[in-house]
């Protein structure tokens, strides 16, 4: 009985010890994860507004290209009616 007495005393006293460490250890690393989780959520918002202005980007050129091809087109038939009108 004098023996559980005694290792009663020294688990609580190791255990009084362990506890503010492990306190300690668990706010930093909840600390980290915060701080780890608040990149991530910056990251990906970068990454979202970039995928919005990339296609935005590929919207508006795509629509350039077709003006271009409209134009050339046109420019295509004028050269045509021209050399017709010539022959």
């Amino acid at each position: 009985m004098q023996n559980f007495l005694v290792s009663q005393v020294v688990y609580d006293a190791v255990k009084e010890c362990f506890d503010p460490y492990e306190e300690e250890v668990s706010q930093r690393i909840n600390n980290d994860i915060n701080s780890r989780k608040s990149e991530l959520d910056n990251l990906l918002k970068q990454k979202t507004t970039h995928e919005i202005n990339r296609e935005a980007e590929f919207n508006r050129l795509k629509t350039l290209h077709e003006g271009i091809i409209e134009q050339l087109q046109k420019i295509e038939s004028a050269y045509s009616n021209l050399l017709a009108y010539y022959s």
